[in-house]
């Protein structure tokens, strides 16, 4: 039975649906008052006051709607506090809220200066309104972000959304009558369903000074995209062909590259090209190179870091040797639309810019929406740095690497090199690493894209993978690039294995749930997180398998606001104890897709889903009569025991401790992160809280909650919508000791409690290999 058993889906009962429940809240430590408020009532007045002689200038007609920037606190950037400076500027239908920049100011339309003059006077109301005064440090008029270049000719300019069709429709035309007048060459170029962006080409001074005056919200150098590359290395190496068989069913790759010279290794493989090139416009080396690590990178490297066991390729040639965003993001997208039975897409290009801090790139939104439509899920690179060659620290990853529905994927070192330079899964030197932008976790997953090593006289060396040529030889280069197709092979060999409707936040959850960070020891959980994500992914077969030690459980399931789950008969196996305390190694992964907002700044994920997992003394019944009850059961003494304050400090974290490269003990709070993951042992909670709330004679608990942000609340309840997430819930229980049967025991407990379960479907013409 040992590593045959598979993982299982299970499902929420009807009782574990809740309904959220409200609560009382204290007044902020920093709101104003007495001398204080007054002050601030009169600062924002005067600068209400600057603003409408400002205004009264513009020579915009009177349906472009004035946009003023508010700044907020530190201290009040909660949504709670956010939503009261909101509502004080709601003062009529078409005046409000529209966007936010960075992660402090909010972007209010003022549609007239009869609104304008109301705001005012509601800031002199200040005893009313000291929520909203308090939370304010400025407020001004907003300017558009402009950045030019000395001989860039080609811009990229984006509008407003003032989250209003016509007053976008109006603004829009009026916008495009001014650039004609101007003399401007631009055209209308597809990003996202809501960014509004031209494409001005041969724009003079004169012009840039002109288009500057107009109501846009940003304007820049139009991006420009190349391959991520290093350098190239020569091997040789013996290379026994994959036979190709027509009658079996193998896993499907787009690979949004160069483009793939096709020879005698691949050609059968290859299933088309997408021609958007002419053949004489492509450099096929790079997209050649990326397409041999998945047909060979196992067997090129002698192990089985996929199992992926052949696979059909698409060669897409995205990029010339010229390529813009907008026609990048154009070839990205038909290509897709043109192959909807591809599902997992290889994209191992940048532009030479780093992420920025509160922000996400119009191309990372422009992937999103793709990813969305088409339901597809693209393996991103991390991008390279040569900064290692200076002795300067890793820099932060490239756009659109910060994609929040992407894979994105760093590289790690695949051997330790003599002088102690180079240590084995550590980050190679020119891995670029996170955060994302808002701190999301980016990279989430790192694989082999080949090494650097240093001498004894202090000489980089470079230690490539290998793989092949346009011509067919095989030779070694290292890169993000050459990392990223492992994770692609990964995904595409699980979607082809797993018998179900392709499901791309389950294939992701699996995925990142399966990583560790193998030799990596040296460096503390969240440089971790920055710099390797949640680590190396396991190889298909043992992410689908397991022994009967362990088990692995899947809850894939949507959440709709003001609902949340709470499963208080969790199926943790009570036969994995000692000495009457519970036991074990507990891994909770969480992969949910948030709520997208383009025009939010930092917070363009508008929701957030949280998850725990932990143990309480009893039920309790609960007065439904009473305010802000909603539930009839409820829980006593329930702790969370993904709670990283309730393990000791001394732990062991050498390579010798197994469960050290597992070990994940982060606080994610109320982070709006789009992946979390847990991975803990009991055995290291401290003494007394193992006393506390690991005895035997407590029960189990699974809760999760969904949290909404203000601008998306307001938007749904205008629009009629009703919100939710989908999320995946991947949990594994293992006896480090291999002494329980943790699987059929778990397995009987949600028997015992009535849940529906079953194994995940697997197909008839399993392609890889099952050990005994």
């Amino acid at each position: 039975m040992s590593g045959k058993l598979p993982v299982k889906f299970f499902e929420k009962r009807t009782n574990d649906l809740l309904r959220t429940e409200g609560g009382p809240s204290n007044p902020p430590k920093w709101l104003l008052s007495g001398k204080e408020l007054v002050k601030k009532s009169e600062m924002i007045t005067r600068s209400l006051d600057v603003i409408a002689d400002e205004f009264s200038g513009n020579e915009a007609p009177i349906f472009v709607p004035r946009i003023i920037k508010v700044e907020l606190g530190e201290e009040a950037k909660a949504k709670s506090h956010k939503k009261e400076v909101s509502n004080f500027f709601k003062v009529s239908e078409n005046t409000g809220e529209i966007g936010l920049q960075g992660d402090n100011q909010l972007l209010i339309k003022v549609d007239s200066m009869e609104a304008l003059n109301e705001i005012k006077n509601k800031a002199s109301q200040y005893l009313k309104n000291s929520y909203a005064l308090s939370a304010m440090v400025d407020v001004n008029k907003f300017s558009p972000e402009v950045a030019s270049l000395q001989d860039e000719t080609v811009y990229k300019i984006k509008l407003l959304n003032y989250q209003s069709y016509e007053t976008n429709k109006a603004v829009k035309q009026y916008v495009i009558n001014k650039l004609n007048e101007m003399q401007v060459d631009f055209k209308e170029v597809q990003y996202a369903k809501d960014l509004v962006i031209f494409k001005a080409i041969g724009v003079s001074p004169d012009q840039l000074q002109m288009i500057e005056s107009l109501p846009i919200r940003s304007m820049c150098p139009m991006p420009k995209y190349d391959v991520n590359e290093i350098m190239s290395l020569d091997s040789i190496q013996e290379l026994v062909k994959l036979e190709f068989d027509a009658n079996k069913q193998y896993p499907k790759i787009g690979i949004l590259d160069s483009g793939i010279e096709k020879n005698s290794y691949n050609e059968e493989w290859i299933i088309d090209r997408e021609q958007f090139y002419l053949d004489e416009d492509i450099d096929t080396n790079h997209g050649t190179f990326v397409s041999g690590i998945v047909l060979y990178g196992d067997q090129l490297e002698k192990n089985e870091y996929s199992g992926i066991g052949g696979c059909r390729i698409l060669d897409v040639p995205i990029l010339s040797a010229d390529t813009d965003e907008d026609e990048l993001i154009s070839n990205i997208k038909r290509a897709i639309a043109n192959n909807r039975d591809i599902k997992i897409w290889n994209l191992s290009v940048s532009v030479q810019r780093e992420v920025e801090n509160e922000s996400f790139s119009d191309i990372a939104m422009a992937l999103d929406q793709i990813q969305d439509e088409f339901d597809v899920i693209i393996c991103k690179s991390a991008g390279n740095s040569t900064a290692f060659l200076n002795g300067f620290p890793k820099e932060r990853i490239h756009t659109p690497a910060e994609s929040v529905r992407a894979l994105t994927v760093g590289s790690i070192q695949q051997e330790n090199d003599m002088t102690g330079y180079a240590k084995k899964d550590e980050p190679t030197p020119y891995t670029r690493i996170g955060r994302g932008p808002a701190k999301i976790i980016k990279p989430e997953v790192v694989h082999y894209g080949g090494d650097v090593w240093k001498d004894p006289n202090g000489e980089f060396v470079m230690k490539g993978v290998k793989s092949l040529t346009p011509d067919g030889n095989v030779k070694s280069d290292c890169g993000t690039s050459f990392s990223t197709p492992r994770i692609a092979s990964i995904l595409a060999g699980l979607e082809n294995e797993i018998d179900e409707d392709f499901d791309a936040l389950t294939l992701k959850a699996l995925l990142i749930h399966s990583a560790n960070y193998g030799a990596c020891s040296e460096m503390d959980a969240s440089e971790k997180l920055a710099q390797l994500g949640f680590g190396k992914p396991k190889n298909i077969k043992d992410i689908l398998y397991g022994d009967e030690h362990e088990i692995t459980l899947i809850l894939r399931d949507t959440l709709d606001k003001s609902r949340y789950v709470d499963i208080m008969e969790f199926p943790f196996p009570n036969e994995l104890n000692e000495d009457g305390f519970f036991r074990g190694q507990v891994t909770v992964t969480l992969v949910y897709n948030p709520i997208l907002s383009p025009d939010q700044g930092s917070e363009y994920c508008q929701s957030n889903i949280d998850v725990k997992l932990g143990t309480y003394s009893e039920k309790v019944d609960r007065d439904m009569e009473k305010r802000n009850i909603l539930n009839p059961m409820g829980r006593k003494g329930s702790q969370n025991v993904l709670n990283q304050s309730l393990y000791s400090k001394r732990v062991d974290y050498s390579t010798e401790n197994p469960f050290a490269t597992e070990r994940m003990l982060i606080n994610f709070g109320d982070k709006y992160y789009p992946v979390k993951k847990y991975s803990v042992d009991l055995s290291e909670l401290t003494p007394s809280n193992r006393e506390k709330f690991l005895s035997d004679d407590k029960k189990w608990f699974l809760k999760i909650t969904g949290l909404y942000r203000d601008f998306i609340e307001k938007q749904a309840e205008r629009n009629d919508e009703k919100l939710s997430m989908d999320y995946c819930v991947v949990i594994s229980i293992k006896d480090p000791r291999k002494e329980t049967d943790v699987y059929t025991k778990t397995v009987q407990a949600l028997n015992h409690n009535n849940f529906y379960h079953r194994d995940i479907n697997i197909t008839q013409d399993v392609s890889i290999t099952l050990e005994n």
